[in-house]
């Protein structure tokens, strides 16, 4: 291990002591639940443009999961598309939300509450 990869480990462990998940998961709940600050997530500034990007593209077809996606802004967007949405996020808080928000959207296929990341994930 260099001082690089030494220094990373530190960096990751201050982190994780710092910002367990379940104060991210607070953090990110009360964001998404006041009104002056869920204006301000990227998903929902982003999520009309975003999409238009993926049509244009040709990326839209098959399925989507987006994976953290908080109370659901893009996907709201995404699944009135013609593709399968399915969104997964770490707070419960914002997959209810997501459920609530998409639950009549045909495209809609569901939110999964996840712990951890898809892949170990070790700096290099």
């Amino acid at each position: 291990m260099n001082s690089t990869q030494a220094l990373i480990g530190r960096e990751n462990e201050t982190v994780q002591r710092e910002w367990p998940d379940e104060a991210v998961n607070r953090f990110w709940d009360h964001f998404a639940r006041r009104e002056d600050t869920s204006q301000k997530y990227f998903s929902r500034m982003w999520a009309t443009q975003l999409t238009k990007l993926l049509r244009d593209t040709g990326q839209l077809k098959g399925k989507l999961l987006d994976y953290g996606c908080g109370p659901g802004y893009l996907l709201e967007k995404l699944a009135k598309e013609p593709i399968d949405c399915y969104g997964a996020d770490p707070s419960a808080q914002s997959v209810e939300q997501t459920e609530a928000r998409l639950e009549d959207l045909p495209n809609w296929k569901g939110c999964l509450k996840v712990t951890g990341t898809p892949i170990d994930y070790e700096p290099a």
